[in-house]
Protein backbone atom coordinates (compact mmCIF):
# COMPACT_ATOMS: atom_id res chain seq x y z
CA UNK A 1 0.00 0.00 0.00
CA UNK A 2 1.08 3.26 -1.11
CA UNK A 3 1.02 5.83 2.30
CA UNK A 4 3.35 8.85 0.66
CA UNK A 5 5.66 10.76 -1.24
CA UNK A 6 8.98 12.60 -0.17
CA UNK A 7 8.98 15.13 -2.40
CA UNK A 8 11.31 17.29 -0.04
CA UNK A 9 14.13 14.44 -0.56
CA UNK A 10 13.26 14.25 -4.60
CA UNK A 11 13.49 18.09 -5.02
CA UNK A 12 17.02 17.88 -3.57
CA UNK A 13 18.08 15.21 -5.29
CA UNK A 14 17.01 16.54 -8.54
CA UNK A 15 18.74 20.04 -7.73
CA UNK A 16 22.32 17.99 -6.78
CA UNK A 17 21.78 16.61 -10.34
CA UNK A 18 21.08 20.18 -12.08
CA UNK A 19 24.10 21.54 -10.55
CA UNK A 20 26.56 18.38 -11.38
CA UNK A 21 26.70 17.01 -7.91
CA UNK A 22 26.98 13.25 -7.63
CA UNK A 23 24.72 11.06 -4.37
CA UNK A 24 25.66 7.99 -3.88
CA UNK A 25 24.58 5.63 -1.89
CA UNK A 26 26.08 2.39 -0.10
CA UNK A 27 25.16 -0.48 2.02
CA UNK A 28 24.63 0.89 5.33
CA UNK A 29 26.30 -2.18 7.20
CA UNK A 30 29.57 -2.86 4.35
CA UNK A 31 29.83 0.50 2.56
CA UNK A 32 29.64 -1.58 -0.47
CA UNK A 33 28.51 0.63 -3.52
CA UNK A 34 25.09 0.46 -4.82
CA UNK A 35 23.92 2.83 -6.50
CA UNK A 36 23.75 6.25 -7.71
CA UNK A 37 20.95 9.45 -8.13
CA UNK A 38 21.10 9.38 -11.55
CA UNK A 39 19.53 5.98 -12.10
CA UNK A 40 16.46 7.13 -10.18
CA UNK A 41 13.42 6.30 -11.92
CA UNK A 42 9.67 7.63 -11.75
CA UNK A 43 7.43 4.82 -11.92
CA UNK A 44 4.39 5.02 -13.25
CA UNK A 45 4.83 8.60 -12.96
CA UNK A 46 5.02 8.83 -9.32
CA UNK A 47 8.07 10.03 -6.93
CA UNK A 48 11.19 8.28 -7.09
CA UNK A 49 11.00 8.63 -3.46
CA UNK A 50 8.08 6.86 -1.65
CA UNK A 51 6.28 5.32 1.07
CA UNK A 52 4.86 1.82 1.55
CA UNK A 53 3.40 -0.58 3.54
CA UNK A 54 3.60 -4.10 3.50
CA UNK A 55 0.95 -6.70 4.36
CA UNK A 56 1.95 -6.88 8.27
CA UNK A 57 2.48 -3.04 8.98
CA UNK A 58 6.32 -2.38 8.50
CA UNK A 59 6.65 1.14 6.84
CA UNK A 60 9.55 1.35 3.85
CA UNK A 61 10.40 4.31 2.36
CA UNK A 62 11.93 3.16 -1.04
CA UNK A 63 13.79 4.60 -3.65
CA UNK A 64 13.37 3.38 -7.45
CA UNK A 65 16.41 3.22 -9.64
CA UNK A 66 17.17 1.65 -13.24
CA UNK A 67 20.69 0.17 -12.25
CA UNK A 68 21.83 -0.90 -9.15
CA UNK A 69 25.31 -2.81 -8.23
CA UNK A 70 27.02 -5.32 -5.82
CA UNK A 71 23.28 -6.87 -5.49
CA UNK A 72 22.03 -10.53 -4.98
CA UNK A 73 18.34 -12.18 -5.85
CA UNK A 74 17.58 -13.83 -2.63
CA UNK A 75 13.88 -15.60 -3.45
CA UNK A 76 12.01 -16.59 -6.69
CA UNK A 77 9.58 -14.04 -8.86
CA UNK A 78 6.63 -13.00 -6.25
CA UNK A 79 3.36 -11.67 -7.60
CA UNK A 80 1.68 -11.40 -3.88
CA UNK A 81 0.95 -8.15 -3.18
CA UNK A 82 3.15 -6.23 -5.24
CA UNK A 83 3.60 -2.50 -4.88
CA UNK A 84 3.48 -1.80 -8.55
CA UNK A 85 0.34 -3.41 -10.51
CA UNK A 86 1.67 -5.62 -13.46
CA UNK A 87 5.59 -6.48 -11.35
CA UNK A 88 6.10 -9.44 -9.44
CA UNK A 89 9.27 -8.56 -6.60
CA UNK A 90 12.18 -10.23 -5.92
CA UNK A 91 14.42 -9.53 -2.87
CA UNK A 92 17.79 -8.26 -3.41
CA UNK A 93 20.20 -8.76 -0.57
CA UNK A 94 23.86 -7.01 -1.25
CA UNK A 95 26.09 -9.22 -2.35
CA UNK A 96 28.82 -8.32 -0.24
CA UNK A 97 27.58 -8.54 3.14
CA UNK A 98 23.74 -10.29 2.71
CA UNK A 99 21.96 -7.15 4.29
CA UNK A 100 18.24 -6.71 2.85
CA UNK A 101 18.38 -3.88 0.60
CA UNK A 102 15.22 -3.80 -1.23
CA UNK A 103 13.51 -5.28 -3.98
CA UNK A 104 13.94 -6.24 -8.23
CA UNK A 105 10.68 -5.98 -10.24
CA UNK A 106 10.74 -7.59 -13.32
CA UNK A 107 8.68 -7.27 -16.21
CA UNK A 108 9.87 -7.63 -19.77
CA UNK A 109 6.72 -7.26 -21.31
CA UNK A 110 5.86 -3.95 -19.38
CA UNK A 111 8.17 -0.55 -19.72
CA UNK A 112 10.43 -0.23 -17.34
CA UNK A 113 11.13 -3.94 -18.56
CA UNK A 114 12.89 -3.88 -14.72
CA UNK A 115 13.59 -1.39 -11.80
CA UNK A 116 14.89 -1.56 -8.48
CA UNK A 117 12.82 -0.14 -4.97
CA UNK A 118 15.96 0.13 -2.55
CA UNK A 119 14.89 0.64 1.07
CA UNK A 120 16.37 4.28 2.25
CA UNK A 121 16.82 3.41 5.94
CA UNK A 122 19.30 0.68 4.47
CA UNK A 123 21.41 2.64 2.69
CA UNK A 124 23.49 5.45 3.27
CA UNK A 125 24.44 8.55 1.17
CA UNK A 126 27.87 9.55 -0.21
CA UNK A 127 28.49 12.53 -2.26
CA UNK A 128 31.30 13.00 -4.61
Amino acid sequence: MLLDLLPTESTQHLKERKQGGSIRWLCKDCHTPIADHRHLISVDGASPYRVFQNPVGILFTILTLTQCQSVSDCSPEIWENTWFPGYPWVILNCSVCNTHLGWRYPNPEKTPSEFFGLVRDHLMEAKG
